[in-house]
């Protein structure tokens, strides 16, 4: 019997055995034979009720509506007599509603009511006044107490379905489309941003805009204006922790910061820099940060709104890229792993050594495809689940390529707390992990190092090998070309050349990083 079931027979048993003991006091005390006569015929009712709960092929409700009517002829039968009796009438519509819902509560209570008419009213008979309002009374609490029981069935019923949070997803989607049409500023964080930076500068002209959000605790910058290029200083950061957590706009020197504010709390930090032109000591700079606040509460409403657009956006695809890991990891791998050792017995029975190279030619293809299937059901999982920093999922990776490979991956990390831009982090991790897999798979090497450095905006990632280096018959030009393309749509630049020393060099860079020559060839 499941749990819901059991729950089901326990507060039918209770509720019967409570009825009987609150009747049974009254009537006893009454010392009126037609209620004790009475109370003895509904205690049978009710306990033949309970009996026959198990009988399959009879229906729960339409026991409650025999029940429903037996009550309603005997009280009926009774009349005046039948007084201390009349609370039976809330039972029926109790269980119906536990049962059935509202519908059924409205059935069990008309059951009763006309049983009770038609036995009372019989030849002639009549009921007094007194009986007539009891019955009134116990009708409408037995009305109640099924509308309750409704209710508490309905919410039982929604907490145990599972797909109920599809079901308010969908109302919630369904209401995101139909007011779409009215977001005249759209659901682009980026763009509006943009028209943040620009209204901004309406107020106060300041050079090398940056809007910064949060990812976990680390500030990240969402969007830079073109002319931000080396504008960034040591005391910017702290400058926007302390606008952020003071919900003020403040001034430091020539960097100026203030908050995106809406009811619940900050969405966003602007920064940059007044001009060499204006007095950075005008007075009339910090009551225009301040004023700025408020008068882009409405821009923070819109950029809050996209930022959770995009959250949800984000979680949706987290969960699609953990089922396909699921899937190719306990599929796809393990069929193509089991035809690994078909081949290996094939290979054991082969009766020419033509066969038996062809067969281990093929064996090896195959363990081939099953270690890029297992960094692919890595990446997916990685991708989706990664929380830490850009140089956190990079050593993720490395330790990964490591242990699967066997050729030792050495991370250098250089983080600043500033975060990149998800979509920026995203790509630059894909470059490395291409660039990864292809130093070990094709360039034969015996260690390969990488370096993340990484000081927001600008970001670089190095990839060095001492393998064999570029050969002009390498089979991953699709994989240099994929990374390119990466590079490319986050502005980046990208080399990958032999080194002088032997190996390959694999370089990202995104402009606004600081140069160290020490990195460089």
């Amino acid at each position: 019997m499941r749990p819901g079931e059991l729950f089901d027979v326990r507060l039918a048993a209770g509720a019967r055995l409570f009825a009987i003991v609150a009747l049974g006091v009254p009537a006893v005390l009454s010392t009126n034979v037609v209620s004790i006569v009475g109370l003895l015929i509904l205690a049978t009712v009710w306990m033949t009720g309970l009996a026959v709960r198990g009988v399959r092929s009879l229906s729960p409700l339409l026991v409650i509506t025999f029940e429903a009517i037996a009550v309603g002829v005997t009280l009926g039968a009774a009349r005046d007599g039948g007084i201390p009796l009349m609370g039976a009438l809330a039972l029926a519509p109790l269980m119906a509603g536990v049962r059935g819902g509202l519908w059924a509560v409205l059935q069990a209570i008309g059951a009763e009511i006309l049983a009770f008419v038609v036995i009372a009213y019989q030849g002639g008979g009549s009921v007094s006044s007194e009986a007539a309002g009891t019955l009134a009374t116990w009708i409408v609490a037995g009305l109640g107490f099924g509308l309750i029981a409704s209710f508490a069935r309905a919410t039982r019923l929604t907490n145990n379905d599972e797909l109920t949070p599809y079901r308010d997803a969908r109302a919630l989607i369904s209401q995101l489309l139909e007011l779409s049409g009215d977001l005249h500023s759209g659901l682009d964080a980026v763009s509006i941003s943009q028209r943040v930076i620009n209204s901004a500068r309406e107020e106060i002209p300041f050079v090398g805009g940056v809007v910064y959000i949060r990812r976990g605790e680390a500030l990240t910058p969402l969007i830079e204006s073109a002319e931000s290029a080396g504008l960034d200083t040591p005391g910017r950061e702290a400058l926007v922790e302390h606008a952020w957590a003071s919900g003020q706009g403040l001034q430091q020197d020539s960097e100026i910061a203030f908050p995106l504010r809406t009811d619940a709390g900050v969405v966003a930090v602007v920064a940059g820099a007044l001009p060499a032109t204006l007095d950075a000591t005008d007075l009339s700079v910090e009551r225009a940060l301040h004023q700025l606040t408020e008068r882009l509460s409405g821009e923070a409403l819109q950029l809050d709104t996209a930022l959770l657009f995009a959250a949800v956006r984000d979680e949706a695809t987290a969960e699609e890229r953990r089922r396909l890991a699921r899937e190719v990891h306990d599929g796809v791998a393990q069929d193509v792993a089991s035809l690994g050792y078909l081949v290996d017995d094939l290979e054991d029975s082969a009766t020419t050594p033509e066969q038996a190279e062809v067969f281990r030619q093929l064996r090896g293809e195959i363990t081939s495809v099953v270690a890029e299937l297992r960094r692919s059901v890595f990446s997916l999982r990685n991708e989706a689940s990664s929380a830490g920093s850009l140089g956190e999922s990079v050593s993720a990776l490395a330790r990964h390529v490591t242990t699967v490979t066997g050729t030792p991956v050495h991370v250098i990390l250089d983080e600043g707390s500033t975060r990149l831009r998800t979509e920026v982090e995203a790509e630059l991790l894909r470059i490395a992990q291409e660039a990864m897999n292809n130093a070990v798979r094709h360039g034969r090497p015996q260690n390969v190092w990488v370096s993340v450095r990484v000081q927001a905006p600008g970001a670089e990632i190095e990839v060095r090998d001492d393998g064999v280096g570029l050969q002009s018959l390498r089979h991953d030009s699709h994989g240099v070309r994929i990374m390119n393309e990466r590079a490319r749509l986050i502005g980046a630049s990208f080399e990958l050349h032999n080194a002088d020393t032997g190996g390959t060099i694999m370089r990202v860079r995104i402009d606004r990083m600081p140069v160290d020559a020490s990195t460089k060839e």
